[in-house]
């Protein structure tokens, strides 16, 4: 009986660690990208919004579709949004270091 359920304690284990095989970093680039893609269509700037998207569907590719939950990339939009609305050079910042260091 105690090997069945530490067999299915590293089976739920395994199961739970495979749900989730992407940093936190990407999911909150791909907010940052979004929100991004908001801010420069109120600017009508068509290069960045291309520019954003490219980037956005380059990191979303490394993953099968619907691999990043849209509720988790809601919920980073709308922290990065309060930490931006706090602090106007908020945005810039963490996009230019997904644009540098997350693909």
């Amino acid at each position: 009986m105690k090997l069945f359920i530490g067999l299915f304690f590293i089976l739920f284990s395994l199961l739970y660690a495979d749900e989730k095989k992407y940093s936190d970093k990407e999911l909150e680039c791909i907010a940052t990208y979004e929100l991004s893609k908001d801010f420069f269509m109120a600017l009508k700037d068509k290069a960045s919004i291309k520019l954003v998207t490219d980037l956005q569907e380059l990191l979303k590719s490394k993953y099968e579709e619907g691999h990043f939950p849209q509720e988790n990339i809601d919920q980073k939009i709308f922290e990065l949004h309060l930490q931006w609305s706090e602090e106007f050079d908020f945005l810039p910042v963490i996009l230019e270091n997904c644009v540098q260091n997350i693909r």
